[in-house]
């Protein structure tokens, strides 16, 4: 419970910058790639304090370890990069949906976003100068 509350605590101190200034979204969309943009860079937290927990047990259990306790860190190596594959592999299929649907990332911009042709509809193929 204590957990709970200090996690709510910390989602509403990192939530304070956006209500200081007042955002205001006139579409779904903005609103849409607001959320996104906080996933993003929570996720990107998340990714990095997961390697920096991987590399510190890793670490601690190389030289705390002996020969007998060889297996339990080879699978503590497996499970470790299993984890941060899956970690990354979830945001990778979130940025795809994210641009699937909304036609580009939080920023507006981006690879594969959008159309090819500025303010173009996005499912029209691109037009080519013709001579």
């Amino acid at each position: 419970m204590i957990a709970m509350s200090r996690m709510l605590a910390w989602v509403l101190v990192l939530s304070l910058p956006s209500v200081a200034a007042a955002a205001t979204y006139s579409t779904f969309a903005d609103l849409a790639a607001f959320f996104v943009s906080m996933l993003n860079a929570g996720t990107a937290l998340l990714v990095v304090v997961g390697l920096v927990v991987y590399f510190y047990d890793i670490t601690h259990s190389m030289f705390k370890a002996g020969e007998k306790d060889h297996s339990q860190l080879k699978t503590q190596l497996l499970w470790g990069v299993a984890i941060l594959f899956v970690m990354v592999s979830i945001w990778g299929i979130v940025n795809l949906l994210q641009e699937t649907i909304f036609g580009g990332n939080a920023s507006g911009g981006g690879a594969g976003g959008g159309s090819s042709q500025p303010g173009g509809n996005p499912f029209e193929p691109p037009a080519f100068i013709q001579e």
